[in-house]
Protein backbone atom coordinates (compact mmCIF):
# COMPACT_ATOMS: atom_id res chain seq x y z
CA UNK A 1 0.00 0.00 0.00
CA UNK A 2 1.37 3.39 -0.96
CA UNK A 3 1.28 6.25 1.54
CA UNK A 4 -0.43 8.63 -0.88
CA UNK A 5 -2.63 10.12 1.85
CA UNK A 6 0.08 12.53 2.98
CA UNK A 7 0.80 13.45 -0.64
CA UNK A 8 -2.88 14.23 -1.28
CA UNK A 9 -3.00 16.36 1.87
CA UNK A 10 0.12 18.24 0.75
CA UNK A 11 -1.44 18.87 -2.67
CA UNK A 12 -4.61 20.21 -1.04
CA UNK A 13 -2.54 22.52 1.19
CA UNK A 14 -0.62 23.80 -1.84
CA UNK A 15 -3.89 24.47 -3.69
CA UNK A 16 -5.29 26.30 -0.65
CA UNK A 17 -2.16 28.45 -0.31
CA UNK A 18 -2.21 29.20 -4.04
CA UNK A 19 -5.87 30.25 -3.86
CA UNK A 20 -5.14 32.56 -0.91
CA UNK A 21 -2.17 34.14 -2.70
CA UNK A 22 -4.22 34.67 -5.88
CA UNK A 23 -7.05 36.24 -3.85
CA UNK A 24 -4.55 38.54 -2.11
CA UNK A 25 -3.06 39.66 -5.44
CA UNK A 26 -6.56 40.28 -6.83
CA UNK A 27 -7.47 42.44 -3.83
CA UNK A 28 -4.20 44.36 -4.16
CA UNK A 29 -4.91 45.04 -7.85
CA UNK A 30 -8.44 46.20 -7.03
CA UNK A 31 -7.05 48.59 -4.40
CA UNK A 32 -4.56 49.97 -6.94
CA UNK A 33 -7.40 50.55 -9.40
Amino acid sequence: MRSSHGFDREVLLRRLVTAIVVAGLALALLELL
